[in-house]
């Protein structure tokens, strides 16, 4: 007897491998191999690893495991950069196996799985990174991997060894890693609860931890990256006054700052966003909702009518499906991660700036499209029992008249 559910898995991995080819092979037909933003930096700095054996910058310890994947690529093969990105690639198709498994695990429903890939595929906005010598990619399938491990997650010491190795090389990869690492602290308070709430001393030290984490992770964020100039100069995009006056310019790039308050310069880095914060709220928050509205609409003052209709329908039929997703589910746990992620990534943006590409978008994505796998099934499903219901409807009456 055939095992039904090993021929859904058989087929489901047919259309996946298929479609991640195709998806693959149109990326590098349209794209080509393409050094945009930060690509000639990570591949100096590379090449500057594999003939000094040191990073040239000590911030660059926050990009590590991308500069020596490609230092090594380039070791191996001179001068060149396409066995970086199949490496990036085959990673990435990895990671949609673990998301596959992820999504199955989360609704018991191997159609939510088939899903949640689909998604993840043909969201083309991200899936592209992987043609890209960035931090994107990589950082896109370790929050997978990251993802996959506490739906698996139950408590073991195992469990905990294997989630440490996607977040150490999330850390590694891009220094917003500290989303996920929120995320995951989330996801424990919420799974050890039970536990948490009958041990007060416990409490005590979690929350102590968790307050010493977060104040850690702000100040050194806060230590190499001035988030108060982004907003002194009143840019909603980063950078957006640096093209003030050119084509590229929209007016709808930032805010025009008036009768600002801004702390002294030797104030300390965090000390000194707070204080711009409190010395222009209305200011501050004009700024944040453009921010965050950018980030989570895809939108773009400098896009078409089109590709802006095209992006926000596209992400509000995500964000119905991750609604129905996440009422069909019962793991409480990991349905908190994936918002803890959102509010986490939403409020960095919010203190600092949205990218010009939407590519600060990348960490919540993996979670996004877990949950709205399984909103996408329960509506295949309904589909389903209808056009079932009708055809059987349909039969009968034809039976009754014919008799």
């Amino acid at each position: 007897m055939i095992n039904r559910r090993g021929l859904i898995d058989k087929y489901h991995w047919i259309i996946l491998s298929t479609l991640w080819v195709a998806v693959h092979v149109l990326l590098f037909t349209h794209y080509g191999i393409r050094n945009p933003y930060d690509t000639i930096d990570y591949i100096q700095h590379a090449d500057s690893l594999n003939q000094s054996g040191r990073f040239s910058d000590i911030e660059h310890i926050f990009y590590a495991v991308p500069i020596i994947i490609i230092a090594a690529f380039r070791w191996l093969f001179p001068e060149q950069i396409l066995p970086f990105l199949i490496f990036q690639c085959i990673i990435s198709g990895i990671s949609v196996v673990a998301l596959y498994k992820a999504s199955v695990k989360v609704f018991d429903n191997r159609s939510a799985g088939l899903f949640s890939c689909l998604l993840f595929l043909l969201w083309w906005d991200y899936i592209h990174w992987n043609t890209t010598a960035m931090t994107e990619s990589l950082a896109c399938s370790f929050t997978i991997f990251t993802l996959y491990f506490l739906v698996f997650f139950r408590g073991s010491w195992k469990d905990f060894c294997k989630l440490s190795l996607p977040l150490i090389l999330l850390f590694f990869t891009r220094p917003t890693a500290i989303i996920i690492i929120l995320g995951v602290l989330v996801f424990m308070l919420n799974y050890f609860w039970n536990f948490i709430k009958s041990k007060p001393v416990w409490k005590l030290l979690i929350v102590t931890g968790l307050i010493c984490i977060i104040f850690l992770s702000a100040y050194v964020m806060s230590t190499y990256w001035d988030f108060t100039e982004q907003y002194a100069k009143g840019n909603i995009i980063t950078y957006a006054d640096i093209v003030e006056g050119g084509p590229l310019y929209n007016e709808h790039l930032k805010i025009l700052p008036y009768d600002l308050q801004v702390a002294d310069a030797h104030e300390a880095p965090m000390k000194r966003m707070l204080l711009f914060i409190v010395y222009n709220p209305v200011f501050f928050l004009k700024l944040a909702v453009w921010k965050v509205w950018f980030l989570m609409s895809s939108v773009r003052p400098y896009y078409s009518f089109l590709h802006n209709a095209y992006s926000l329908t596209w992400v509000l039929g995500i964000y119905t499906l991750y609604f129905l997703g996440w009422k069909r589910t019962e793991e409480k746990s990991v349905k908190i991660f994936t918002l803890a992620v959102i509010v986490a990534n939403c409020g960095l943006i919010a203190i600092s700036s949205v990218d010009w590409d939407n590519r600060f978008y990348i960490l919540m994505e993996p979670g996004l499209v877990l949950l709205a796998g399984g909103g996408a099934a329960s509506i295949w499903q309904s589909l389903k029992k209808t056009l079932l219901n009708s055809s059987l409807t349909s039969a009968l009456n034809h039976y009754k008249n014919a008799k």
